[in-house]
């Protein structure tokens, strides 16, 4: 009744807002009664139906009574034809509303069609007495996937509607990497259900729920196929297929990522920044002007998304309430995002949406009978369940997949931002072949390393006897893959603009306080092999850091799971780390060649500390941020409260990155800070400091999760021959 009662509520909430009761003019009530005007327009009573389908489902659903009664059904439909006529004749003295009994008669369509959906959901579905209620929300997410494709569900038997929906296609193969990847998590979640309902060979109903949505967007009405619509199908099926192909373990966890990317890309695009933002603190206002056929779709775009977000993450063993609550936080940032960008409007609709669908599912979870506990099995005993029609594939063919897949799903995103206004010319200009797709997967393999390599190293350094040499050992051999990596995805002068330019070569050739035998063996060498040698040592001083900070927290974390994190070990793994650390930034700053790093870090920052101090405890911040996230991703228990950790430091990274820089540094004949010239587009154009801070988010988040990712990587490791145990940390 709960459920019923909230329904109840909205339903009455978009009727009669925004609530500005007053007196009605003459003989509106007469008009009211007499009129029989039936159709008014398309989304007009699109709208009306929609707004009753959830209450006829519900209906049929949760009431304790049995539903295929026929004075029931009759009981229920005389309940929700009154309360629609209610509604209607009290916006009789709404002035900003148009009372009409058509809108009864459509909304009574919706709730006989939510009926229905819901006898047929009750009756297919049920396989016992009681209804099976376990299938019911996947059901409701596939019925959502397929609105967002179909609305308004008017079909066309029209040759020329076929022929203008297949015009954009015969226009050019114009692609929107937005719409490209909303499409495709659409699809792999729609296959997700199939799978979850235990329907034998998913992809044979995927495939049919593909060609529906197809010939759908031939016949609808106002519908089109256009390249990225098809090109979204086309992937989001063969992903489908391949996780099918691994045994379908992982396919639940892509398809929550893929979707949670495309709503916060497509959330902050079209990307040009603007000041002046608004914010409306009204639930549903945006929703309730305009097209109400634009606004219905866009509904119930909202609650596939969130519906299918909270579904997917339930299933992966998050609890559905705490799910709503991070998601509902990092849907708050985005409208704050989207403040600062041109023609839009923050809106408190999504986070209110968001919570109210996690309260939905946790209640609908009450009715599910919780099965007995299962008997623990050790992690190296698990087996994986087969799903039906599935094909299998060894754990190291599957991780090896797995690690394809995330590579290209980086390096789309990397390409699509790429493409997009605003972007910094030196993140522009810094990869080869103009940004070719296979420098950007090379260039995803190197940022994917990074985590990766944190944890082999802290695993080798944690269980060395001597970690003062495994820090330096381990660093130059970690730094150099990833110095390969960059090399054959970005430009040699990006690279030089941050490690600097050689001049060891000439330094030594040039100075009398060498002796002559130094001297010719530097001429003997010559500045082909040195230049390549003093390259790796720069670049592993900036590198270095990083892969330190990385390696102490994840080795401090292993220590604590071996409960062998004592204040001994600990004193040694940092006395041994720090002259290395001061190494580093002696390489990276007092003796470098380059003035980008130089002029941007503060001298002499707050509280007698250099900038260069507050860039490292930045640092630190995002390296324990992205070791929580990474560890938190191997079993998504903690994911909601580390999503709002996550998100509590951006403030705190931000402030340490203000601190770290120059506020102002004279360059190329102008006066800019230091974030600017990080952050900004040009030198021209200056930020607000609001849209540096809403860039830096975007970095921080992006810096986390890709780091977060390679540990996850690591860690999932098969060819791991076993687990480190106790006996490998030094007593």
């Amino acid at each position: 009744m709960r459920i019923l009662s909230v329904i109840l509520v909205l339903i009455a909430y978009g009727s009669l807002y925004p609530g500005d009761f007053s007196a009605p003019p003459e003989g509106a009530l007469k008009t009211f009664l007499t009129d029989f005007h039936w159709f008014t327009s398309r989304g007009d009573v699109l709208g009306n139906i929609a707004l009753f389908i959830p209450l006829g489902m519900a209906g049929m659903i949760f009431f304790p009574q049995r539903p295929d009664s026929r004075s029931r059904i009759a009981g229920l439909l005389f309940l929700a034809f009154m309360y629609a006529f209610a509604l209607q004749l009290a916006q009789v003295w709404l002035p900003s509303r148009s009372a009409a009994l058509a809108d009864v008669a459509w909304n009574m369509a919706g709730m006989i069609a939510g009926m229905v959906a819901g006898l047929i959901a009750k009756r297919s579905l049920g396989n016992t007495p009681s209804f099976n209620y376990a299938s019911l929300v996947p059901l409701l997410v596939l019925m959502l996937w397929l609105l967002t494709e179909l609305l308004p569900l008017v079909p066309s038997l029209d040759l020329q509607k076929i022929k203008d929906a297949l015009k954009p296609l015969s226009a050019g193969f114009d692609v929107s990497f937005p719409a490209v990847i909303t499409h495709t998590a659409g699809v792999v979640v729609g296959g997700s259900v199939f799978m979850v309902l235990g329907r034998r060979s998913p992809f044979w109903w995927l495939s049919a729920a593909v060609l529906l949505a197809i010939v759908g967007k031939l016949v609808v009405v106002n519908l089109i196929l256009n390249a990225s619509i098809l090109t979204g199908f086309v992937i989001g099926y063969l992903v489908f297929l391949v996780l099918l192909g691994l045994g379908g373990k992982n396919t639940l966890e892509t398809a929550f990522w893929l979707l949670f990317t495309a709503w916060s890309i497509t959330a902050i695009t079209p990307f040009s920044p603007a000041p002046g933002g608004t914010f409306n603190g009204i639930p549903f206002a945006t929703m309730l002007h305009g097209s109400m056929e634009a606004n219905v779709r866009g509904l119930i775009q909202s609650l596939f998304t969130y519906t299918a977000l909270l579904w997917l993450i339930q299933k992966m063993g998050v609890s559905a309430k705490g799910a709503a609550v991070g998601l509902a936080i990092w849907a708050s940032l985005l409208e704050l995002i989207q403040m600062g960008l041109l023609g839009r409007t923050a809106d408190v609709t999504e986070p209110i949406l968001l919570l109210g669908i996690g309260w939905a599912l946790s209640a609908v979870q009450s009715y599910i009978p919780q099965s007995p506990p299962q008997p623990h099995v050790a992690d190296d005993d698990v087996r994986v369940e087969k799903q039906p029609g599935a094909m299998h594939a060894s754990p190291r063919q599957a991780w090896w997949l797995t690690q394809g897949f995330m590579l290209l799903c980086f390096a789309a995103p990397v390409w699509g931002l790429l493409h997009m206004p605003g972007i910094p010319y030196n993140l522009r200009e810094m990869f080869l072949g103009d940004a070719h797709f296979f420098f950007l997967l090379v260039f995803a393999g190197a940022l994917l390393w990074i985590g990766a390599s944190a944890v082999w190293t802290s695993k080798k350094i944690v269980s060395s006897n001597l970690p003062f040499l495994s820090f330096p050992i381990w660093t130059l051999a970690v730094s150099l893959i990833s110095l390969i990596l960059l090399t054959a995805s970005v430009t040699q002068e990006s690279i030089d603009d941050i490690v600097g330019a050689n001049n060891l070569y000439w330094f030594v050739i040039n100075r009398d306080i060498w002796g002559s035998g130094w001297r010719d063996l530097f001429l003997l060498i010559g500045p082909d092999v040195i230049g390549p040698i003093e390259r790796w040592g720069r670049y592993t001083a900036l590198y270095g850091p990083l892969l330190i900070f990385l390696a102490l927290i994840f080795g401090f974390s292993y220590l604590h799971d071996h409960r062998a994190l004592t204040l001994p070990r600990v004193l040694l793994l940092m006395a041994s780390a720090l002259p290395w650390l001061w190494l580093a930034k002696s390489v990276a700053f007092d003796w470098s060649s380059t003035d980008n790093l130089n002029e941007l870090v503060m001298r002499d920052g707050p509280m007698g500390w250099g900038g260069g101090g507050y860039l490292y405890a930045l640092l630190g911040l995002l390296c324990i941020n992205a070791v929580i996230v990474g560890r938190a991703l191997c079993s998504f228990k903690h994911l909601p409260a580390v999503i709002i950790g996550s998100i509590a430091a951006l403030p705190l990274g931000w402030w340490l990155l203000s601190l770290g820089l120059e506020p102002n540094v004279e360059k190329y004949g102008f006066t800019f800070s230091g974030m600017q010239f990080l952050l900004g587009p040009d030198r021209e154009h200056l930020l607000t400091d609001m849209e540096l801070f809403v860039r830096w988010c975007a970095v921080q988040i992006g810096f986390v999760v890709v780091t977060a990712l390679g540990i996850r990587i690591a860690l999932l490791n098969p060819y791991q021959a076993r687990r480190p145990s106790l006996a490998d940390v030094p007593q």
